[in-house]
């Protein structure tokens, strides 16, 4: 019988091993994983605590962090990803602004700690048109009319004024996961103060 006991335990650690590292004090919370520069927003913590707290049956009664140690885990998800339309206007001899139209469906993945999928809660409806604004430069191509242009490849130049890979998509007309990100957390204030209004905080 003792036999049969240890050899049970030691299947069970073996059929869920991040259960039996999960720490004590890691029960009974569930953890958000933010992007970086949200912990400083107090108030965008607040509505995902009060908005998942309440809307997510999972996770009622349940202690909100981020970035750490949980028995939930919740992640932004992007599906359904489409580029609507893109339009451009010159305004100069070699530069252009414009503007993008996108849609995607926009939702909080909800997963234990074994990451095994559990429940998602929808934010931003496919349905939905977002838009972004950007710029782009050109090159003319010598010998050519001045309609023809190739475009810079701002990525394989050594260009000072760009931050990141994301500015190089947005200069390009195409959404950055910044740009995605800001989507997602103005559509949080707005749940959160419609929440408020309708007094289920």
């Amino acid at each position: 019988m003792r036999g049969s006991l240890l050899y049970f335990v030691l299947i069970f650690l073996f059929v869920h091993p991040s259960m039996a590292q999960l720490p004590d004090y890691a029960a009974g919370r569930f953890s958000v994983e933010i992007p970086d520069g949200w912990q400083r927003k107090p108030k965008i913590l607040v509505a995902l605590n009060d908005i998942l707290s309440t809307q997510v049956d999972l996770l009622k009664d349940k202690r909100f962090c981020f970035n750490c140690d949980a028995e939930y885990k919740v992640k932004f998800n992007v599906s359904q990803f489409q580029l609507l339309n893109k339009n451009a206007v010159a305004t100069a001899s070699n530069a252009f602004q414009g503007e993008t139209f996108y849609s995607f469906k926009g939702s909080m993945a909800i997963f234990n700690n074994d990451d095994q999928l559990l429940t998602s809660l929808e934010l931003i409806n496919p349905a939905a048109p977002q838009k972004i604004k950007y710029s782009m430069s050109y090159l003319m191509r010598p010998g050519r009319s001045t309609t023809s242009y190739s475009l810079v490849n701002e990525a394989n130049q050594n260009n000072p004024n760009l931050k990141d890979a994301g500015d190089v998509l947005r200069r390009q007309g195409l959404p950055s996961n910044d740009d995605i990100m800001t989507v997602f957390e103005d559509r949080i204030k707005i749940v959160w103060s419609e929440m408020k209004k309708m007094k289920q905080l």
